[in-house]
């Protein structure tokens, strides 16, 4: 049996650890401005604005990024709004997370995951971004903490919040279902917020699209843009090789021992709860991809990765515990160098991949929107009603809310729908080889020739190519 600290000191433990994870996330979102052009989080200003009927020019594109609800409602506060909604779901996501593994594993594995939440290569990508993905690994912990604390209602809300994120996360409720601790009550009231909010969900897709079923043709048109879709078995087998291995590396036994010390021990249920919960949201989507044979993302199973960090720190105490019964040693130090241990090794956990971080894609946008968007902003000083501007697909959204009266278009839809570049035909062309798809650079590339180039960058080798009229700048 894990010795459980007194529920004052995991509420202590829980409130610490959420108030360091929003110091911390609030200084991630000040530090990365640029990724408020972000293609997701930009479409879902663009969807708020045109709520009422104006979303029309974006369900009319080929391919868009769909809405997440919550997402919209969340534009209503603007840019920096949403990062520091971010930065709460950070600090909820830690909070939750620390008090469920506390009263599962003990206050040492509470710290230690904490820790390691932090040190995750996925958590500031997801913060700076302000991520639906980030809110659902939130949501799903805040299900598991409302539900363990015998707060139901909050349950409830928690489970509706985090389905207008992503209808796939509905799942999150079904290891709370048979549970015979909870009145049956409070889990047909589980179970009646997610289906609403899974009603309400579409219901607003159908009004902003005006058609629910316009998201599966954007997904669809999206796996076209990329190539297809992998199959699931094979995109699974890189999952964990790849983005596991820089999230935990070394430190993957340890997470074997968790589970093992989660499934024996008494006491352990919150978490075994919420790990189910996180594996089941995992499986929808895993499941929503196959049958739609559209693409999986990394992110998309992040929820899951908060899971077996959880569970790594947990086995660390846990392997503490096990030597200092096994050499007579003092249980509380072995358990705490056995957590240290578990921090440092998921700290190393990027050196095992070669360096970097899973998603320094978006680190790297973040470069290019501060260099790029400027150069839209004022080529659209005088820029007529209805002229062609061709960007690549990441930039889309954002040129559309910079040109608002301008036909914006991304060359990945183009090169994937066949359509063929004519040189000289009037417009702006903004080259970015560094983003998009190959097929992308060489029909814009193909594009330009007979364009002048009013902006040019030697980071990341953008430029902006004005057809049909205009003199050249003075490159930057």
């Amino acid at each position: 049996m894990v010795p459980r600290p007194a529920d004052t000191i995991c509420r202590r433990l829980a409130f610490a650890a959420a108030i360091a994870h929003l110091a911390a996330a609030v200084a991630v979102v000040l530090s990365h401005p640029g990724l408020a052009w972000e293609p997701d989080r930009v479409a879902n200003r663009l969807y708020f604005q045109g709520l009422g009927g104006g979303a029309a020019r974006l369900v009319e594109q080929w391919y868009f990024p769909a809405p997440k609800i919550l997402g919209v409602a969340l534009a209503s506060l603007g840019p920096t709004g949403e990062g520091m909604a971010a930065a709460l779901a950070a600090s909820l996501l830690a909070g939750c997370g620390t008090w469920l593994v506390a009263r599962s594993a003990g206050g040492i594995a509470a710290v230690a995951f904490a820790v390691v939440l932090g040190l995750d290569p996925w958590w500031r990508v997801l913060v700076a971004i302000a991520s639906a993905d980030l809110f659902v690994a939130a949501g799903v912990a805040a299900t598991a903490a409302a539900w363990e604390a015998v707060a139901p209602l909050a349950a409830a809300l928690a489970v509706a919040l985090v389905v207008l994120v992503k209808a796939p996360a509905a799942a999150c409720v079904l290891p709370y279902l048979p549970d015979a601790r909870r009145s049956t009550a409070s889990r047909a009231g589980l179970a009646a917020a997610a289906a609403i909010a899974l009603g309400g969900t579409f219901a607003v897709y159908g009004w902003l699209l005006g058609d629910a079923s316009v998201q599966f043709r954007s997904v669809s048109a999206y796996a076209r843009i990329r190539g297809g879709a992998p199959a699931v078995s094979s995109w699974l087998a890189g999952w964990v090789t790849r983005d596991l291995g820089a999230s935990l590396g070394p430190a993957w036994p340890l997470a074997v021992a968790g589970v093992l010390a989660i499934a024996t021990a008494r006491g352990a249920g919150p978490m075994r709860r919420w790990t189910l919960a996180c594996l089941a949201v995992a499986a929808a989507f895993v499941t929503l991809a196959a049958w739609t044979n559209t693409l999986l993302f990394a992110r998309f199973l992040w929820v899951l990765e908060v899971a077996l960090l959880a569970l790594a720190a947990a086995g660390a105490a846990a392997v503490g515990r096990w030597i200092a019964k096994l050499v007579g040693a003092s249980r509380a130090s072995v358990e705490s160098i056995a957590a240290l241990a578990c921090g440092a090794l998921v700290a190393c956990a990027p050196l095992f991949r070669g360096g970097g971080e899973p998603a320094a894609f978006e680190i790297l946008f973040e470069h290019g929107a501060r260099t790029a968007l400027p150069w839209l902003e004022r080529a659209g000083e005088d820029l007529p009603a209805g002229t062609r501007v061709v960007v690549p697909m990441w930039f889309q959204p954002a040129a559309m809310a910079i040109l608002p009266t301008a036909r914006v278009e991304a060359a990945e839809v183009l090169a994937a729908r066949g359509v063929a570049p004519h040189p000289g035909e009037p417009g702006l062309l903004l080259l970015a080889p560094a983003f998009g798809e190959p097929a992308a650079a060489t029909w814009l590339g193909e594009a330009s020739r007979d364009g002048t180039v009013v902006e040019t960058s030697d980071l990341p080798h953008m430029s902006l190519v004005r057809i049909g009229r205009g003199e050249a700048r003075d490159e930057h």
